[in-house]
């Protein structure tokens, strides 16, 4: 059976301020937990971008380069990360940019299991943003 090839869309300021390195959205992926549970079939991780990063006012449609970028190595499904759910401004334009402008596209929201409350992972990284702190530290319990 063919793997199905997966694509996933992370927070640019989660992974470029705060390094994260998805270590979480990748154990979902490969154990076939939280929003990859659904899949039947073996699934493959062909593509990791960043959202376009905040402020997106100016141009929210960026996110339409993301998804291109990984449609066009054969993606056809792709997660938005937790942290594009929980943190992103813009998650619901998002969201609607990709469904009318790549309706090919089979978009989810979100990716592992939650390990806190959306309140107190916010909460945690506004404070690791303030500290100057990397993800690690959240996921680690440090903070």
């Amino acid at each position: 059976m063919k793997a199905r090839r997966i694509g996933l869309i992370t927070c640019a300021n989660a992974a470029q301020e705060l390094n994260c390195a998805m270590a979480v959205c990748m154990s979902a992926i490969n154990k076939r937990t939280g929003t990859f549970s659904k899949y039947e079939e073996p699934v493959s991780l062909a593509g990791v971008v960043t959202c376009a990063g905040c402020p997106s006012l100016a141009y929210p449609e960026k996110i339409l380069d993301k998804v291109r970028a990984l449609t066009s190595v054969g993606i056809t499904d792709i997660h938005l990360s937790n942290c594009m759910d929980e943190l992103c401004p813009f998650v619901k334009k998002y969201i609607k940019l990709i469904e009318e402008g790549l309706p090919q596209v089979k978009l989810t929201v979100g990716s592992h299991v939650e390990l806190i409350s959306a309140e107190e992972f916010r909460q945690k990284v506004k404070s690791a943003f303030s500290g100057h702190r990397p993800m690690s530290d959240i996921i680690n319990g440090k903070i």
